[in-house]
């Protein structure tokens, strides 16, 4: 990137949608503002299909490489794989949901950065189905940066949300595993709150008790 974005400028108030192919996003220090211009363009990056692979990161000396969302910040949907390897992800009060990233049916990876919302959770996930075809998630925290200032939201409960969400299909465990990470959860009362339907099997942290979690 060697400009800032504002989507509501130059992207006809639209989400970037990638739906195909294997990508490298480098922030290079700028910034990324996304739209809150309904279920169409809800995201600043909306990234979907199978075949589809994103990694974000910011090589900049100075690291001010952000991601702006004024909704959602990324959606990961439809069998795509989002790795994060650095950069800010930052999402307003004044947006319809407020999270940085949404899983729906997809894989994040997040080997580090810096995620801050200020409503809603940083990080929710659940299994999707779509044109009858049932998409599972999963999601694997190495390291980051996750925070929540929860300035306007009386329902937000934790940073990480995982549950079956509102399009049921027949057998959506998804996959979530926590290696490492800060968390700062200001006034949430969790880290982590999950449903039956999120597998947290061999997930040390999980299980010893290192993360504030419980099941919905």
């Amino acid at each position: 990137l060697d400009a800032d974005l504002d989507l509501k400028d130059v992207n006809n108030n639209m989400a970037i949608k990638i739906e195909s192919g294997k990508h490298i996003l480098d922030l290079n220090g700028h910034t990324i503002k996304g739209v809150d211009n309904g279920s169409n363009s809800w995201h600043a990056i909306d990234v979907r299909g199978n075949e589809t692979q994103l990694t974000i990161k910011d090589t900049s000396t100075e690291k001010t490489g952000t991601i702006y969302g004024r909704c959602y910040g990324i959606q990961v949907s439809r069998g795509a794989k989002l790795t994060v390897e650095s950069g800010n992800f930052v999402c307003t009060t004044n947006g319809t949901f407020n999270q940085n990233i949404v899983v729906y049916g997809g894989t994040l990876v997040v080997n580090g950065g810096k995620f801050t919302s200020n409503v809603n959770e940083v990080i929710y996930s659940s299994s999707y189905k779509w044109n009858n075809v049932d998409y599972h998630s999963s999601v694997t925290i190495n390291a980051g940066d996750f925070t929540s200032n929860n300035l306007s939201s009386e329902s937000a409960k934790a940073l990480f949300v995982f549950e079956r969400g509102e399009y049921p299909t027949s057998e959506d465990i998804q996959k979530v595993t926590i290696n490492g990470g800060t968390f700062n959860k200001g006034n949430l009362e969790y880290i982590v709150t999950y449903d039956q339907y999120a597998d947290f099997t061999n997930n040390a942290n999980i299980a010893t008790n290192e993360i504030e979690a419980t099941q919905a």
